[in-house]
């Protein structure tokens, strides 16, 4: 049986991860910088403070009063230069304040922020060195000197400085993160993997080294997957201790909650936001994070009473609305979903997603035609899109206007050509392959399928899909079966991949062992509740070439109340008349 998703498959949430410079710990330096994953994110000045720059305590010293002096008139001036938005000139201003005072290391660290964010590395090595002239060398500061060393493409020497950060203060996590960057883009696994370990046996860390380090270890697995089984248990061996030290900081738990979400482990980010909500009970922003954590994580009444919550405070509130909306979806109450989901297109009617996310929920409700003239509304306000001819395709596939539905997959798939790979995922290759099959386009729809499996090796749908469309077509039989084999080992039981071994084991003229199979996915369709005609059909055909007429034609019979077939019909007729 070919198996249709029921949802478009690549609505992709698309998360830009920065990998190693992604977790950066906040007040510390980002790895980024000095590598490929581009420079660390620093606020725009709103204001100067430079109460660091003035000891009240200190004797009076002329020397070091007139340095300071001049790194306060420089720094304000890169301020107002970079208020003017003249980000050369305020450069100039801000590396001038460093090497005024080299002694003053918060000043220092703020300004190589500056510079390693425009990729001025060799000022800030030459800032940070004369910086080790003028005061012992601190852990913060070799962290920066790495990040600056590894930016100019001195790695040699951004791996040393990165060691030294760790032997001055081995719980720090920043200069760990600096050498798992410089590893990982050299692709250095052995040392990548021994710095996570070194990490991982520091004794006292804290919940932030602890949460970080997980993260990094989520990353390591992602950049060497083959490693993956071994690292998850590490993973949450961390997070786990993170959790074991009952933090109170709010800042330490959004950090935790958002790296066991990173991670895939929702349960718990669902349990720290728990937390979270007590420490922190107005905050409508955490309130809102909390409820998607919570739909996530299936814990449905919690994320129902902070909806509610929502909704009180501000009932004009359009995330909340989309939120009921989402778990109105979840409680399989679509149409409570398609009246919240229009409810955010009133409140926010420039809101692009909530058109296709409507539509969707009218579309699980067969209202095809309310769906269409939803996508229609979203053409005429917003500019042609990828979601736009998807949402078409996908609403002209129910309707099984095939024709169409090519039309707007061929135009989505050139969208995202031009503008949007990210949207070309194994999911939509299957998506357009289950299209040229329905417009009879074989060959290509196999070509596609194919593509599909060297995407993702274990894409069940696509290996039931096309093993199906071989027993279908009376082809390549051997192959189908062991592409259906490859489907139910992901997911034994599936009742269209039951289905589709039986048909495939029949076409290969063993009706017995068909029987068998068929049977297995009749009792799958009957707990499911929802009946299919082709199962029904397939079933009649299996017992007419056992010769059991009266099997066959209950069968048959059975097929035709589910949905018109002509063929089905003619089957049925010749049939020897049922004796009184």
């Amino acid at each position: 049986m070919m198996k249709f998703p029921a949802i478009p498959p690549c609505l992709p949430l698309i998360v830009a991860a920065g990998l190693w410079a992604g977790c950066a710990a906040t007040g510390e330096p980002s790895n980024g910088s000095g590598l490929k994953g581009g420079p660390p994110r620093i606020p725009p000045p709103s204001g100067v403070d430079l109460t660091h720059v003035i000891d009240t305590q200190a004797k009076p010293d002329p020397a070091a009063m007139e340095r300071r002096i001049q790194a306060i008139a420089h720094f304000s001036a890169g301020v107002s230069l970079e208020a003017r938005q003249k980000g050369k000139e305020a450069l100039d201003e801000f590396y001038q304040a460093g090497m005024s005072d080299p002694a003053d290391e918060e000043l220092v660290l703020q300004v190589s922020r500056r510079l390693l964010a425009q990729r001025d590395s060799g000022r800030a090595v030459t800032m940070l060195l004369k910086a080790t002239e003028k005061l012992p060398l601190s852990a913060t500061l070799d962290s920066w000197l790495s990040i600056a060393y590894a930016q100019a493409g001195k790695l040699d020497f951004a791996i040393r400085a990165a060691n030294t950060s760790i032997t001055k203060s081995p719980v720090s996590i920043q200069a760990y993160k600096n050498l798992c960057a410089i590893y990982g883009d050299m692709d250095r696994q052995k040392e990548c993997s021994a710095v996570l370990h070194r990490a991982a046996a520091q004794k006292g860390a804290g919940v932030e080294f602890l949460t970080e380090l997980a993260a990094m270890h989520h990353i390591y697995a992602l950049r060497w997957p083959a490693d993956a089984k071994s690292v998850v248990p590490r993973i949450r061996d961390l997070l786990a201790k993170a959790r074991s030290l009952k933090s109170k900081d709010p800042l330490h738990l959004r950090a935790l909650a958002e790296t066991c979400r990173l991670t895939g482990d929702y349960p718990q980010a669902a349990a720290v936001f728990e937390e979270l909500l007590v420490l922190v009970p107005d905050d409508p922003a955490l309130q809102e994070q909390a409820v998607e954590l919570f739909l996530v994580a299936d814990k449905l009444a919690l994320a129902e009473k902070w909806i509610n919550t929502l909704l009180a405070d501000d009932e004009d509130n359009p995330q909340a609305h989309r939120l009921m909306a989402l778990l109105c979806i979840e409680q399989r109450n679509h149409a409570k979903a398609s009246e919240s989901f229009a409810k955010v297109l009133e409140l926010n009617p420039a809101f692009e997603p909530g058109y296709y996310e409507l539509a969707e929920s009218l579309l699980a409700q067969k209202k095809q035609k309310e769906a269409l003239q939803v996508i229609e509304r979203a053409r005429r306000r917003f500019k042609p899109s990828f979601l736009q001819d998807y949402m078409a395709c996908t609403v002209q596939m129910q309707v099984k206007d095939y024709p169409a539905a090519l039309k707007h997959i061929q135009a989505a798939e050139r969208f995202a050509q031009s503008a949007g790979p990210e949207y070309l995922t194994a999911g939509f290759y299957f998506q357009l392959g289950a299209v040229q099959e329905r417009n009879k386009l074989f060959k290509e729809a196999e070509a596609t399928f194919r593509k599909v499996i060297g995407m993702k090796s274990d894409f069940a749908p696509a290996l039931n899909y096309l093993g199906y469309m071989f027993a279908e077509r009376g082809e390549n039989l051997k192959e189908g079966k062991e592409l259906i084999q490859k489907a139910l080992t992901a997911e034994p039981n599936s009742t269209a991949y039951l289905d589709s071994m039986a048909w495939v084991t029949f076409q290969l003229g063993d009706a017995k062992a068909a029987l068998v199979w068929q049977l297995k996915a009749l009792k799958g369709m009957e707990a499911d509740k929802e009946p299919d005609a082709v199962l029904y059909e397939h079933l009649g055909d299996i017992y007419h070439a056992l010769k059991d007429d009266a099997k066959a034609r209950e069968f048959w019979t059975k097929s035709l109340a589910v949905e018109a077939n002509p063929k089905v019909q003619d089957r049925l007729k010749q049939l020897p008349a049922q004796k009184p």
